[in-house]
């Protein structure tokens, strides 16, 4: 760029995008950073139990449930963790809309289902419904 060019302007969308992003890996470093300060060795078992869960069924793979989230959602996934309590098994996952927005949605794991979604601009980050295509049986 020559000095005499005009500066390049910024819109505000990409700077709170820009500003989201960071705030999400912020967090996610931060999170790390508490779990490798934990005196407690992770539980070495979770990575082999997800794997058997997929592979035996129980559990649907995390491809299944992103190919449902880019179905009905827009932006880009920044985490995805797998949560398991004695009643369900759960991908959550936390989506950057396209308005910069952090959005939270989590899927039932053993069948895909969302059974929540929620975030501050979680609507912009839904995908328009598309019309169908007029047969009907």
């Amino acid at each position: 760029m020559l000095p005499s060019d005009p500066a390049p302007s910024r819109s505000p969308t990409l700077s709170r995008r820009t500003a989201s992003a960071a705030v999400a890996v912020a967090i996610a470093g931060s999170l790390s950073l508490q779990a490798m300060a934990s005196t407690e060795p992770a539980p070495r078992d979770d990575h082999d139990w997800a794997r058997d869960a997929v592979r035996s069924g129980d559990i649907r793979p995390l491809t299944d449930i992103l190919q449902v989230l880019e179905r009905d959602f827009l932006g880009q996934v920044v985490e995805i963790e797998l949560e398991r309590s004695t009643r369900s098994v759960v991908y959550e996952i936390e989506l950057l809309s396209p308005k910069g927005h952090l959005v939270e949605l989590a899927y039932d794991a053993r069948t895909g289902q969302l059974v929540r979604a929620e975030g501050r601009g979680l609507e912009s980050a839904r995908r328009p419904v598309r019309p169908s295509s007029g047969v009907h049986p």
